[in-house]
């Protein structure tokens, strides 16, 4: 699998457009945004056509299984086709999906920045997908540096009780000159730093140099470490983060 990044790179779970070129099996994303706040990917098929999907942020959509949601692991597919993926353990995830044909394209997207899920199985234990291991390893806490400068207070809730020991939280970094980047997980990171742990597991994954950015700007807002991180109510979450997401979009 080849991946290129094109266009501009953002944070994990920010709704802002993110463009990037990824081939893939059967099928080729070339471009990922969102619309109303929902995250959509614009999936072009070798035969043609678009597949559309979209990832679910309403916590109260009965569509999808409770775990799902508060896990961001909950699609929509052509507007019509829901799909659960909960973790189940560090590695592992099951998957609730009735049109197995959108399997892969909407694993690709949930191991965007999730790659230390490697096997994937249906409510009967049957491995749907399982895909070479991630080396993980273990980080001191402190040593990371977040890439937001927030996290919504209604995910802390949702995940608090889930994350019981270190090996819970699995954070994807990128490797620079002045240190690890977090890309992704700073609710997981702001909650471990909650419960008192030291250190956590880590994977090294890779984003654009525009992710610089968002670093800066946290380190302005004096974010230079998991515990500065604020937990805000959502209206003042989209206000903070989202929007500050977007006002960068829109000026590349």
């Amino acid at each position: 699998m080849a991946s290129k990044a094109v266009g501009v790179q953002v944070p994990p779970f920010a709704p802002s457009k993110r463009k990037r070129f990824l081939e893939a099996f059967f099928f080729m994303r070339t471009i990922y945004f969102d619309m109303d706040g929902e995250f959509v990917i614009m999936v072009t098929i070798e035969r043609g056509g678009y597949l559309d999907i979209r990832r679910i942020r309403d916590t109260n959509d009965q569509r999808f299984t409770k775990t799902a949601l508060e896990e961001r692991g909950a699609f929509l597919i052509q507007g019509e086709v829901p799909c659960s993926i909960e973790i189940t353990k560090n590695h592992e995830a099951v998957v609730d999906l009735e049109d197995m044909t959108y399997l892969d394209a909407v694993l690709e997207e949930f191991r965007f920045y999730a790659e230390h899920i490697i096997r994937f199985h249906d409510r009967e234990g049957n491995v749907l997908r399982e895909f070479p291991p991630v080396e993980t390893f273990r980080c001191k806490l402190e040593a990371l540096q977040p890439s937001q400068f927030c996290v919504a207070e209604d995910r802390v809730h949702a995940l608090h009780s889930r994350i019981q020991s270190p090996e819970d939280v699995c954070i994807p970094v990128k490797n620079t000159k002045e240190g690890l980047i977090m890309l992704d997980g700073h609710t997981r990171a702001y909650i471990a730093n909650q419960k008192g742990f030291g250190h956590v597991r880590c994977f090294y994954a890779d984003t654009g140099e525009d992710i610089i950015i968002y670093v800066n700007e946290a380190r302005k807002r004096g974010i230079k470490g998991v515990e500065n991180l604020e937990s805000l109510p959502e209206d003042a979450f989209h206000r903070t983060w989202v929007q500050f997401c977007d006002n960068v979009q829109n000026n590349h």
